[in-house]
């Protein structure tokens, strides 16, 4: 008892001196419905905006009311919720299929209506597609004041597209979880490397996939993760394999 008292009179004492600095927010990691959420109380206790992060392997698909029944308790303001992309560490046993996603979606959807906190799926870029087309069949009187901006068809954010990354010694990839180096931030500028490598430019073209990502009327609004494309295919304009449109299209050719 006197070690967990302790350990939680330094946690406090390194968040008050965040906060001093001049930190409003940070990020936490809830991946269940049980999980330990005493930092997260003293950072809301301090002061602080909470941005939670969760990722959906299958183990905890089934149990997402309960993590946002948690969340909505700590008064948090974004939930981020991660979907798996297959490689080191990650089986891709662990992974939602294609018919397992869209359930997530829509529970994540049926969440997000009356949630006070906002909601992103990372490496779900369909996710906007399966708003866009929930949105579209309520009738308008039905929709949330949020659902404005939903309407507009922004395209999703991902790898290259509205997105970079700089690894820890300064290589410039499309995200973290697609490993192509195209520079160095040493060597190269960051922005140039973002607006005219042929591959970063390659990946906000969805037009140029191949397979049904590349014909997919959502292409725009949504384009598949590129990452997992890569994942699993080694190819990372290639279709994302755990799409719905995807299955019902292997279904319909048997």
């Amino acid at each position: 008892v006197a070690s967990m008292r302790a350990e939680i009179h330094r946690t406090l004492g390194a968040l008050a001196r965040l906060y001093e600095a001049g930190c409003r927010r940070i990020a936490i990691a809830v991946d269940a419905a049980d999980a330990d959420l005493s930092t997260a109380r003293a950072a809301r206790s301090l002061g602080f905006e909470l941005h939670v992060d969760t990722v959906v392997p299958r183990r905890n698909a089934g149990r997402l009311r309960e993590i946002a029944a948690l969340i909505a308790t700590l008064g948090a303001t974004l939930w981020n919720l991660h979907f798996l992309i297959p490689g080191p560490g990650v089986a891709a046993q662990d992974c939602l299929d294609a018919a397992e996603t869209e359930q997530a979606f829509a529970t994540l959807f049926d969440l997000w209506l009356t949630a006070p906190f906002d909601l992103k799926a990372w490496e779900a870029p369909h996710y906007h597609r399966y708003v866009a087309e929930r949105l579209a069949a309520m009738a308008p009187g039905e929709r949330p004041a949020k659902a404005a901006s939903a309407l507009l068809g922004i395209p999703s954010v991902g790898e290259g597209k509205g997105f970079a990354f700089v690894s820890y010694c300064g290589e410039i990839m499309p995200s973290g979880l697609l490993p192509l180096v195209m520079g160095n931030v040493r060597t190269h500028r960051l922005l140039d490397v973002y607006r005219n490598h042929p591959t970063m430019q390659r990946l906000r073209d969805p037009s140029s996939y191949s397979g049904a990502c590349g014909r997919c009327e959502d292409r725009d609004l949504c384009g598949g993760s590129r990452a997992r494309a890569y994942a699993l295919t080694g190819d990372p304009f290639a279709q994302d394999p755990f799409c719905c449109r995807l299955a019902a299209a292997a279904d319909a050719r048997t």
